[in-house]
């Protein structure tokens, strides 16, 4: 491949320049919901569901941990979540990864979770904030029910 200087350039090679497909991401949205397990003793809980777009249909699969910051007593509940969305082609790159903080009440067993949708190319690749995730979750604490949550989440895909 020859590298052209635009100094030195012909039209013919100004508009191969021009031709070569840029990057195209489409904004979508939609709906989240699942399975929300507050951290116990152990401090670690889990958040496991779906992400479907506008028109209801599945757009990844949400698997993420929640760590616990030190329990509030009954003033509250507050941690990070991090995880994986899970596109279901079977593929490592690119990789969508999601990461937030939640916060609620210990009394209600509620509250609510906000945070961003990554990018990553590839192993190597840089990590790009393209999205957001945010919604409300509920989890009473009895044994072994678990809670859920549901939210909604945008991101440029």
């Amino acid at each position: 491949m020859k590298l052209v200087t635009l100094k030195k350039a012909t039209p013919a090679a100004l508009i191969a320049l021009l031709s070569v497909p840029a990057l195209a991401f489409a904004l979508v949205s939609g709906t989240c919901r699942g399975a929300w397990n507050l951290p116990d003793t152990t401090l670690t809980g889990s958040m496991y569901g779906t992400l479907t777009d506008s028109s209801g249909q599945q757009a990844f699969t949400l698997k993420a941990e929640l760590q616990s910051f030190l329990v509030l007593g009954p003033l509250g509940d507050a941690g990070t979540f991090s995880g994986k969305l899970d596109t279901g082609s079977g593929a490592a790159f690119p990789a969508y990864t999601v990461a937030g903080t939640y916060a609620g009440s210990s009394l209600a067993q509620s509250g609510f979770f906000q945070g961003q949708v990554y990018y990553q190319v590839s192993q190597l690749g840089p990590i790009a904030a393209v999205g957001r995730i945010q919604g409300q979750y509920s989890d009473p604490a009895t044994f072994p029910s678990k809670g859920q949550f549901k939210g909604t989440w945008t991101a440029n895909l």
